[in-house]
């Protein structure tokens, strides 16, 4: 499933506090029909033209599932994945962080920056990542051009300042994104334990319960996925949960750790994908993206001599953690604001911190 256009969040208000929400996407496209009939290599040329948003991880969650269900080896395959997700994280925590929730002034006063920065992450695109001299050597120069940019207005301890809190929301830089939430920190506030299978073990038990074999193989996991999960055991975050909860400043904190510490790192350190055989010329794969966990499910058939594709499905994060997630629509609930425009923004960051992979509009409905 694609969604096309805006994620519309309907608001029923009360002297500016929220009573009710409601998620609707302005359109949803089946885009897994597009794929029926094609090959694999027909496949892996559409789904970068599809998906604008964390292409990588697509392309590479489909590699998996195709070539699992064809038969191949794929632990060569898996390294390539694991890597240029790898990277896919990093790039989309940029953009996330500078481009669309900075200050409009730090966007215009360091756009080349930014532009230099997603262009030396495509460069390590291009490393083969079993070159290890290499990928350290471009890993380095994405680091320098990076970090002090993200980390400029921070001081020696960033992540104590974190956890102080910024009060400043006037300032232009990075850390005005958390002083917004800063007073706000039990905002957003999620019931949904957090996912703590790994990809491997996660395929294992949807395999095990038969959850791929639903319409359209759309299936609930019951936990919220994406940083926050993978970050729960970093010192500041855990922390964080246990002081305030699954809050949007805790996701959004997580968010910020994941990326710099990304940066930091030569390699990643855990494997962020897996994918499994379910039956004959069909599989299930797994990758932990940017955004949560992302499936993609493939059935092959023979046809006319070539080998295509019977049957596809894609569970995105988004789906996953927004717009198929009662959680998502109660953790909006009792959010207040001192005008209409301070309750939009404080909605906006709480949704941002789910990240949903389109755009974002508000509809408030007064004094329902």
């Amino acid at each position: 499933m694609s969604f096309v256009g805006n994620l519309n969040i309907f608001l029923d208000t009360d002297d500016n506090c929220v009573r009710n929400a409601a998620v609707k996407a302005s359109s949803e496209v089946s885009v897994e029909k597009l794929f029926i009939g094609k090959t694999a290599e027909e496949v892996f040329e559409l789904i970068p033209i599809l998906f604008s948003l964390c292409p990588d991880s697509q392309s590479a969650a489909a590699k998996l599932a195709l070539y699992e269900a064809s038969g191949q080896d794929t632990k060569e395959t898996l390294k390539d994945c694991v890597w240029q997700n790898y990277l896919e994280i990093i790039n989309e925590g940029v953009r996330f962080f500078l481009l669309q929730l900075a200050p409009e002034a730090f966007r215009k006063r360091h756009i080349h920056r930014i532009v230099e920065i997603r262009a030396q992450v495509s460069e390590l695109k291009k490393v083969d990542p079993r070159d290890s001299e290499k990928v350290k050597q471009e890993k380095r120069k994405l680091a320098d051009l990076a970090l002090p940019l993200l980390l400029a207005d921070f001081g020696e301890d960033w992540e104590q300042d974190l956890l102080n809190g910024f009060t400043d929301e006037t300032s232009e830089d990075i850390p005005s994104i958390f002083a917004a939430l800063n007073s706000h920190r039990n905002l957003g506030w999620c019931r949904l334990p957090l996912l703590k299978k790994t990809p491997r073990v996660l395929l294992e038990d949807v395999k095990e319960k038969k959850l791929w074999m639903s319409k359209g193989h759309k299936f609930d996991i019951k936990h919220l996925t994406g940083a926050v999960a993978r970050q729960r055991k970093d010192p500041l975050i855990s922390y964080l949960l246990a002081q305030d909860g699954n809050t949007a400043y805790t996701r959004l904190c997580a968010r910020f750790v994941e990326l710099i510490t990304t940066l930091m790192d030569d390699f990643p350190s855990e494997i962020s994908a897996s994918v499994l055989k379910l039956e004959d010329k069909c599989a299930l794969s797994v990758i932990q993206n940017s955004r949560g966990v992302l499936f993609h499910f493939a059935k092959l058939e023979e046809k006319k001599g070539k080998t295509v594709i019977a049957d596809y499905g894609i569970l995105t994060p988004t789906e996953l953690n927004v717009t198929d997630s009662h959680a998502f629509n109660d953790s909006l609930k009792d959010i207040s604001g001192q005008s209409e425009d301070e309750l939009k923004k404080l909605v906006y960051l709480v949704v941002s911190s789910y990240d949903p992979c389109v755009q974002i509009n508000i509809e408030v409905n007064k004094n329902a």
